[in-house]
């Protein structure tokens, strides 16, 4: 997982990347064209047609590829995506998540007893993580912890229908 994260991120840095080439290019070579969308930017926030044309001139002069960075691409070209911390971050959640369903599933108890102590021990550290990390985010903790909960034991239960379609036992 931490692999496909890192594939997944470092394809939406390349996008960050050739999305601020692309603006280069254009601030190069168009800039008339780059004053006026920053200033189209401005008014459509509330700023009267004269005071946006000046504020995106002197936003230009001081630093063009940042203010159109920022206020046309929704980027800070100084802080892009960066694939290894979220590939890092990545494998330490799905490590720290997945222990303590595995300790269920080495305990020397029936078949029946491992999965529900597997799924009741990954429930609780989907809904862990989903309110930790809305917590460290700000965000709402409830819809965290409801779709972290929901797609992850969700995925489990797609797992688990598609090894009874296969006739994959579980080994135990």
């Amino acid at each position: 997982l931490a692999g496909a994260e890192y594939v997944s991120v470092s394809t939406q840095r390349d996008t960050e990347r050739a999305m601020l080439d692309k603006e280069r290019w254009e601030l190069e070579n168009c800039w008339d064209d780059e004053v006026d969308e920053l200033a189209q930017i401005y008014e459509t926030k509330g700023i009267s047609p004269t005071t946006a044309r000046t504020a995106a001139l002197e936003a230009m002069h001081t630093d063009a590829l940042y203010a159109h960075a920022t206020d046309e691409l929704g980027l800070d070209p100084n802080e892009l995506i960066n694939p290894w911390s979220a590939a890092f971050s990545s494998f330490v959640s799905f490590t720290a998540g997945g222990l303590i369903p595995l300790l269920f599933a080495l305990l020397p108890i029936p078949t029946v007893g491992k999965i529900v102590g597997i799924v009741f021990a990954a429930a609780i550290a989907l809904c862990l993580t989903g309110f930790i990390s809305a917590k460290l985010g700000g965000a709402d903790w409830r819809k965290a912890v409801i779709r972290n909960a929901g797609m992850g034991l969700g995925t489990m239960l797609f797992a688990w229908l598609v090894g009874l379609a296969f006739n994959v036992s579980t080994g135990a």
